[in-house]
């Protein structure tokens, strides 16, 4: 299987360890981890970013750890399509998506685990959440598996749904509105996610764009 080149899209090769926040690198990437290889990707779209397309190349003991935040509001179509190939031997992949959908927003997420016959010994999780903030948007979450090896160890998962209102009841039973309980509920949602921007004055910068996009603040 190859990756589908556009005349923008940009390469990355990635030796050793690297983390890589991804905020507006360009809407179609090639990454390429390098025999033992290790790389922690984070990315968030809806801000300046739209739409997102990543092919990531995993040779033979590369390691990958790939987090996604998506905000979706409004009038806006947003497009992502991760595929993940296990080209080595013994490579693990863990790829997580989650957004947070408002308004008439239009969105599609769609996720590839490719393992040719090369992949032996491969370890991959995909993840797809949605958190519908309303009735209105179209979220359509893809995952998909192409398998060509024997000896693997893949999965993936894909979940929408509204807010618990179960937790929402739990909040405002401790005193909160029910504005301030939506806005900690969605906060905590992507508590583990944000975990991945190692840069500590990055994290809190970032943090707190998404609470002014998110009206969390």
């Amino acid at each position: 299987m190859k990756a589908i080149v556009r005349s923008t899209t940009k390469r990355i090769r990635v030796v050793g360890n690297r983390d890589l926040v991804d905020f507006n690198l360009g809407p179609d990437l090639v990454i390429e981890l390098t025999p033992h290889a290790r790389l922690r990707y984070f990315s968030a779209i809806g801000f300046r970013q739209r739409e997102k397309r990543v092919y990531f190349r995993l040779a033979r003991g590369a390691r990958l750890e790939a987090e996604t935040i998506v905000v979706g509001q409004g009038r806006v179509r947003l497009a992502i399509d991760h595929v993940v190939e296990h080209r080595g031997r013994d490579t693990t992949a863990y790829n997580r998506v989650v957004g947070v959908f408002d308004g008439a927003v239009s969105a599609a997420v769609q996720g590839l685990i490719y393992v040719p016959p090369t992949g032996q010994g491969s370890v991959s999780r995909l993840e797809q959440r949605a958190l519908l903030l309303s009735p209105a948007p179209a979220v359509r979450m893809l995952p998909q598996l192409k398998i060509e090896a024997d000896d693997v160890d893949v999965h993936h998962a894909s979940a929408a749904s509204p807010l618990d209102e179960i937790q929402i009841f739990y909040c405002q039973s401790r005193g909160m509105s029910s504005a301030a309980a939506v806005r900690l509920l969605v906060a905590a949602f992507f508590q583990e996610s944000l975990r991945h921007i190692t840069d500590a004055a990055m994290r809190q910068r970032f943090t707190q764009q998404l609470e002014r996009a998110l009206l969390l603040s």
